[in-house]
């Protein structure tokens, strides 16, 4: 289920031919088809937008899934509850989640998903704008493109190639995906496909290709339409809605077009700042906000900043929230995580 097996092409056949496709489950998975056929009904909920369904479906399965033991199924129940709490902008909540993810992982002895789960994490931390988190694993825990692919780590890639586009990496975006698509169209993987379509069209726009934006994401636009994974580009937020309108104004008017750039609004309105451009050392702070930035990581507070600088609290506020800003983050905490990675602030 960790990406092995996907089923999601089969969803219209397994609405309409429900005791066919348990069957075929069961003879393909003779152990844990019942919960896989659930995981599969509760994936295809939340790519059509039923995500109240998709949760409600995957936390009644948890405990379960503990009891039976099955770590696999569980995989995907949890990082399914996580992906459906971080879009509806409850990203903090999922921290103790994923810990327990790894936990449960560790006790089971299967480190081979370790990994994912800290991809996942960086995952989150983009729609979080906690960039120090992604940053992190950029230089820690993301995999090497470089070496010999391993299908497992589908996602950790995906993630990766989502992380170059907050560095403005455009070039590596391509070159990952270039290696990559191949091996997801020989494995016949369309909803990763899709994933690496919408990818690969947002860093084109970005990098001021248009016309190789616009063909990525028809490509994304085709599966998408064809299994239903409306989620999967409205996802994508603000960056995915401007390639999706660049599409519709060379393409004129799509029903299903709309229907994508309606749930990608609301995705841009709860997360603004998902996937935004991350700056570069101190590049685009000013003297005084890097000045509020060192107190900051002092644990000053503002009225202390304030008196130390011989200025107003109320320009200390400015500041601050034009150092979030311009960092990427939401709060100063996070603020001098980033001055510590970006090489800002020294490590204490």
């Amino acid at each position: 289920m960790n990406g092995v097996w996907d089923l999601t092409p089969y969803t219209e056949y397994m609405q309409e031919n429900r005791e066919q496709m348990y069957g075929m489950i069961k003879a393909l998975f003779p152990d844990g088809y019942d919960t896989i056929y659930d995981m599969i009904q509760a994936e295809c909920r939340y790519q059509r937008n039923d995500c109240y369904g998709a949760l409600v479906q995957v936390v009644g399965m948890i405990p379960f899934l503990k009891e039976k033991r099955d770590m696999r199924i569980l995989f995907a129940a949890l990082t399914l509850e996580i992906y459906v709490l971080v879009l509806n902008g409850q990203a903090g909540t999922t921290v103790p989640l994923m810990e327990n993810l790894r936990r449960q992982m560790e006790h089971n002895r299967l480190e081979e998903y370790i990994p994912n789960i800290e991809a996942l994490d960086a995952w989150a931390a983009m729609y979080d704008c906690d960039y120090a988190r992604v940053t992190r694993w950029m230089k820690n825990d993301a995999p090497d493109e470089f070496t010999r692919f391993c299908m497992l780590d589908v996602f950790r890639y995906l993630v990766k190639m989502r992380a170059y586009i907050i560095q403005g990496k455009h070039l590596a975006v391509t070159s990952l995906a270039q290696r990559l698509l191949p091996l997801l169209i020989e494995g016949k993987r369309p909803m990763d496909t899709c994933e690496l379509y919408v990818i690969w069209a947002m860093s084109d726009l970005a990098d001021g290709r248009e016309a190789d934006a616009i063909g990525h994401m028809e490509s994304a636009i085709e599966l998408a339409e064809k299994y239903r994974y409306d989620r999967m580009i409205a996802d994508e937020g603000k960056r995915a809605l401007d390639v999706l309108r660049l599409y519709r104004r060379t393409h004129g008017e799509n029903a299903y077009v709309d229907h994508l750039c309606q749930l990608a609004e609301k995705t841009a309105s709860l997360h603004p700042g998902y996937l935004k451009g991350q700056v570069s050392g101190g590049d685009g702070l000013t003297e005084a906000e890097l000045r509020v930035l060192r107190l900051l990581a002092d644990v000053r507070t503002n009225a202390e900043i304030a008196e130390t600088l011989g200025i107003a609290v109320d320009t200390v506020k400015q500041h601050c929230s034009h150092i979030c800003k311009k960092l990427n983050v939401k709060n100063r905490h996070q603020a001098v995580q980033a001055g510590v990675e970006l090489g800002i602030l020294r490590k204490k």
